[in-house]
């Protein structure tokens, strides 16, 4: 994870940020990529590009 990245986020948009946490607790979205970490997020998205490229719909995000 981007610690500095994450830090940067809360300062400039507590608020964003807050609902971003409320709604990934929930489980009404997929984490935003800030945390995952690079590495992770862009193997999220290679795979779903394959999915979609095979003309299947990208696999639901699970918990």
């Amino acid at each position: 994870m981007d610690f500095e990245a994450l830090e940067a986020y809360i300062e400039a948009a507590p608020e964003e940020f807050m609902a971003d946490v409320r709604a990934l607790v929930r489980d009404d979205v997929p984490p935003p990529t800030i945390f995952l970490g690079s590495a992770l997020a862009q193997q999220i998205t290679t795979v779903d590009g394959l999915h979609v490229a095979a003309g299947e719909e990208a696999p639901p995000v699970e918990a």
